[in-house]
């Protein structure tokens, strides 16, 4: 019979844990490209007055509320009521 030699392998290193695995840092809302169409729209319904700030009364003619703003600092807008022409 053969003598038992030593294992001459070496150990696996263990396997990493939840502790050990960094976590990726918390990601931010997706940036939305708007369109130049869009922007186009949204800026000249602002200069025309048809948008309100919220909490404002709408005065006739006016359609949208800006309901706040995105990632780059572009207004958003709502409608809120039809144009009768």
């Amino acid at each position: 019979m053969p003598a038992k030699t030593k294992n001459t392998r070496k150990a696996k290193p263990a396997p990493a844990t939840r502790a050990k695995i960094a976590k990726p840092a918390k990601e931010s809302a997706p940036v939305v490209r708007r369109s130049s169409a869009e922007l186009h729209f949204t800026e000249t319904t602002i200069i025309r007055g048809e948008a309100v700030k919220p909490g404002k009364a709408m005065p006739s003619g006016t359609t949208h509320e800006i309901a706040g703003h995105d990632a780059s600092g572009q207004p958003i807008l709502k409608r809120k009521r039809f144009s009768i022409c």
